[in-house]
């Protein structure tokens, strides 16, 4: 069994697509598959793709595979439902134990990820590095949830970074695959679903694994209204009246704490109560 499969999808974004794959088959190592979902393009992301891959005129269909300098790469182009029904097209056509989700227009931080995070993909369900972006003409590295393990609690609040995160194909068999009919929270949902509500392992790595687009559809100002009215949603369709009270107490103590660090006089002071209180 391929240990991993990255998996893009892609619609209408032929310049994005080009360095996606780019950054995917000049990885040193190609010990893994590579599966491309596109949604019915109507631009020229498709011959890009057959550009980048170097697939012969008499091979240029809507679906199809290629070796590439050793690296397995298949494809699919039709019209889909939504972003989440092409992530689940793209993972049952995988065969890979671990999956990474790399949408297009995102990228690979270097040559080296695969060759990198290849040894560490055992055990844990979810394995979670660090994504770099680009903010104000600043690089910077996101780590998200950047600890080696995570409590009930930790999972409905932590920041978690789909485009650097490793996870085992059969969880999607265990807490389902995302859910298709949100439009963009669906993979956080997800995270819940099994960390949270259930009984999955995670690890975190400090290894930076993708430069993330922050121009995609989950950066969009316009989608806020949306991102508010779906978790609400959710929470109402899926988390028990209990553990909305725990979310919500949870949430006053972040606030709180939020409130202290920014008048780092009284952080420190808090800081140095709790550890006179520790010591009796």
């Amino acid at each position: 069994m391929t240990k991993l499969s990255i998996i893009t999808i892609n619609r209408n974004d032929s310049e994005g697509l080009r360095r996606t794959i780019q950054s995917v088959i000049t990885q040193t190592s190609k010990d893994f598959e590579f599966v491309i979902v596109d949604g019915a393009s109507t631009d020229n992301s498709m011959q890009t793709l057959f550009d980048c891959l170097q697939v012969p005129e008499t091979n240029q269909t809507t679906h199809g595979k290629i070796n590439v300098n050793g690296l397995h790469v298949l494809w699919i182009s039709e019209p889909d439902t939504g972003i989440y029904n092409a992530m689940n097209k793209g993972i049952r056509m995988s065969s890979g134990e671990y999956g990474l989700m790399l949408n297009s227009a995102d990228s690979l931080h270097d040559e080296r990820v695969v060759e990198h995070i290849l040894p560490l993909l055992h055990t844990d369900d979810i394995i979670q590095g660090n994504v770099q972006i680009e903010k104000n003409g600043i690089m910077q590295i996101v780590r998200g949830y950047g600890k080696t393990d995570i409590t009930f609690f930790e999972a409905l609040n932590a920041q978690f970074l789909h485009q650097a995160s490793f996870i085992r194909k059969d969880l999607y068999d265990r807490y389902g695959y995302y859910l298709e009919d949100y439009r963009k929270n669906s993979d956080t949902y997800f995270y819940i679903t099994s960390l949270a509500l259930g009984n999955a392992t995670f690890r975190y790595e400090d290894v930076t694994v993708a430069l993330f687009d922050m121009n995609g559809i989950s950066n969009n100002e316009a989608w806020n209204k949306i991102d508010k009215e779906e978790d609400q949603r959710f929470y109402r369709e899926h988390l028990s009246p209990r553990i909305m009270e725990v979310w919500r107490n949870g949430q006053k103590k972040i606030a709180f704490y939020d409130t202290l660090h920014k008048h780092s006089l009284s952080w420190k002071l808090a800081v140095l109560l709790k550890v006179i209180a520790n010591k009796f």
